[in-house]
């Protein structure tokens, strides 16, 4: 399903041996079949709807995270409109090579868990909560043009 293994990302792409060695440590099989589930997942928002929210889909992110053993919270922007907020501390070597003399290191990630109301879905060519792969790319919840 998926063309670039993480070793033909090695082969196509001079990548320093860090990114190379956490590729081999990529579940390929598992990230595809996480990030289906999340394309299933029910997180159309309606302000009509009240139960048409995004909480499906953030009760499945959380319990994901819970798996790897982190610690996400939950804030409630707005009544039925949660976010997913979790710390993941991590140190690296100040110079790359002595682990002793490490310092913090902070990745912040932004993304958002409602998609657009399908509308008219006889318009779809294919189902909006289908995960598609087509080379290195995947697609879900795009709308018909």
């Amino acid at each position: 399903m998926l063309n670039s293994t993480p070793a033909n990302l090695t082969a196509q792409t001079a990548l320093p041996a860090s990114t190379t060695a956490a590729l081999a440590l990529l579940d390929v099989e598992g990230l595809i079949e996480t990030l289906s589930q999340l394309v299933r997942t029910p997180s159309v928002y309606s302000p009509a709807d009240h139960s048409a929210n995004e909480a499906a889909v953030v009760a499945f992110i959380v319990d994901l995270l819970r798996s790897w053993n982190l610690q996400p919270q939950i804030e409630e922007i707005a009544p039925g409109r949660p976010n997913v907020v979790v710390d993941i501390v991590g140190t690296r070597s100040a110079d790359g090579l002595h682990p002793r003399a490490s310092v913090p290191r902070l990745l912040l990630m932004e993304g958002h868990t409602d998609v657009v109301t399908p509308g008219n879905l006889a318009a779809w060519t294919y189902p909006p909560s289908l995960l598609r792969s087509s080379g290195d790319a995947f697609t879900g919840a795009v709308p018909p043009t």
